[in-house]
């Protein structure tokens, strides 16, 4: 016989003897506690749950950039510090071969520039929702519309918080059978209730079927 598990109202996590949501603050007197037993009886279901984690820093495209910098930096200052050690000749030949290859630098550096300005050109708002949603799928399942309600939770904008679940490269059927997973770790549930509780977290009709079927059902 599985126990009766508790969990908080406002953001539906795991809520044990607390006085208050270890999650939300929320206090858990017996009007804010949802059990495990009313949402497999069908009275209630449980809220999106509301996780927190510290935004992912750096730039793959900063790094590029950085990096063509240098070795251009390299390129000229080398050649100039061998040349002053009296290593190497500078004939015409070196020159020319040296200016070639600065040429090059040049050139891949001016496209890895045209490269960044067009991914650059993303705001400030679009570029910090990516990286959020990215956090939260990174320990938590989430429908697409349950993505961008929980940014939008967090105070993005509703075109910044859809444009970040449009990007983010998340598999919605995946999302949605690791969803029912996470649930039937807490209680059990039919497989008509696990399909309504996955279309209440904003999973479409078929990905709520594609869950529940990966789980056995």
């Amino acid at each position: 016989m599985k126990a009766n598990v508790k969990f908080c109202s406002k953001c539906g996590y795991p809520a044990d003897d607390m006085k208050f949501c270890s999650n939300c603050g929320n206090a858990l007197d017996n009007n804010n506690i949802i059990t495990s037993e009313q949402v497999e009886q069908g009275k209630t279901t449980l809220p999106v749950v509301n996780h927190s984690q510290q935004k992912k820093e750096g730039s793959v495209f900063k790094s590029l950039i950085s990096l063509v910098f240098w070795g251009f930096i390299l390129w000229l200052i080398v050649p100039i510090f061998l040349g002053n050690l009296g290593i190497g000749s500078s004939t015409k030949s070196e020159t020319t071969e040296r200016t070639a290859d600065n040429a090059i630098v040049q050139e891949n550096s001016q496209e890895s520039s045209s490269s960044t300005v067009t991914t650059s050109s993303i705001s400030m708002g679009q570029k910090n929702a990516l990286g959020k949603a990215a956090s939260y799928l990174d320990f938590a399942a989430f429908s697409y519309s349950g993505l961008i309600e929980q940014l939008k939770y967090e105070g993005f904008s509703d075109e910044d918080a859809t444009y970040a679940a449009d990007n983010c490269g998340a598999d919605w059927n995946e999302q949605a059978s690791k969803k029912a997973k996470s649930y039937l770790e807490f209680t059990s549930f039919s497989r008509a209730s696990l399909i309504d509780q996955l279309l209440y977290e904003g999973f479409t009709s078929d990905q709520a079927e594609y869950g529940a079927t990966s789980v056995g059902y």
